[in-house]
């Protein structure tokens, strides 16, 4: 899955958001997911076998790791 600017901001400004002392990388995504979905970041309307929903955690993730070098 491919990431807009917009969609990288929001991630960043909600990992931001976070204190990553007290939270594991993994929780951090998997929150990270929850809100683009929840605020309507990202789309995954169409997503009835969950494919995307897993495409997009490992874009977050790997999105994530970049960010935080």
């Amino acid at each position: 899955m491919e990431l807009n600017k917009e969609q990288k901001e929001a991630i960043q400004e909600y990992y931001d958001s976070m204190d990553p002392r007290n939270i594991e990388f993994e929780d951090a995504v998997e929150l990270t997911v929850d809100h683009l979905i929840d605020e309507d970041i990202v789309d995954l309307y169409e997503d009835e076998d969950g494919n995307m929903h897993e495409d997009l955690y490992n874009t977050v993730w790997e999105h994530l790791e970049s960010y935080i070098g």
